[in-house]
């Protein structure tokens, strides 16, 4: 737990709180207590982060925010010196590692950005939805999306995708085979290539009964006339 705040920037060191075995269920239980000191003097943060290996990194919430690291084993004797590794985005008030260890996602009060947990450099963003003053994420318990709060009772949970995340390639959908031109006129796309030859026999045959019908009228205007 990070004892880290301070809007007048004025203490003289913070405290990281580690608990030996954390319950919800109000008893007493065994911590210990470590104080650690910015290098160039009081900032304010709200972001604690642990990479996996159990590592401390402070983010500060000013306008020109930084990433400060703790040592790898802090002591309980006397205050820890914080080191300044990278620039963060002004105004974070939380972030996390992404599953993996490799990104790390940060919180601010319009977006959340996501830099490299090498360099702490910026490789997406996104907008946030509509939140009065959003200071808490975390990753969902699946590691597929994020979960961002606001402050205050009864404010809202929203669950929104990881900046930069790969998607799922859609599988590839069969080209339907387009039919043959009919040599002998035009073959709608959508007609299937075995009516061809239905079609045209029966055009053949449409043909030939009209020949036959002309032919018997033709005779019977000739019997009429000699008659």
């Amino acid at each position: 737990m990070a004892d880290i705040g301070d809007n007048t920037e004025q203490r003289d060191f913070v405290t990281v709180y580690y608990f030996e075995n954390p319950r919800a269920s109000g008893l007493t239980v065994s911590h210990r207590a470590l104080d650690f000191r910015y290098p160039d003097g009081p900032h304010d943060a709200e972001t604690l982060l642990v990479n996996k290996k159990g590592r401390l990194f402070i983010v500060t919430k000013g306008v020109r925010g930084a990433v400060y690291a703790a040592p790898a084993t802090p002591t309980r004797e006397g205050v820890n010196e914080l080191r300044k590794v990278g620039k963060a985005p002004a105004m974070v008030t939380d972030g996390t590692f992404l599953p993996g260890g490799r990104r790390i996602a940060l919180l601010t009060y319009s977006s959340v950005e996501v830099v490299k947990a090498s360099n702490y450099r910026n490789v997406a963003s996104a907008e946030l939805p509509d939140l009065d003053q959003p200071e808490s994420l975390t990753v969902s318990l699946d590691g597929d999306a994020l979960l961002v709060g606001s402050e205050g009772k009864r404010s809202k949970v929203y669950a929104i995708g990881v900046p930069g995340a790969p998607t799922a390639t859609p599988s590839p959908t069969p080209t339907p085979t387009t039919p043959a031109a009919d040599p002998g006129g035009d073959v709608p796309e959508d007609e299937p290539a075995t009516n061809t030859g239905r079609s045209r026999a029966g055009t053949l045959l449409a043909l030939g009964l009209a020949a036959f019908v002309a032919l018997i009228a033709g005779m019977v205007v000739a019997l009429v006339r000699k008659t």
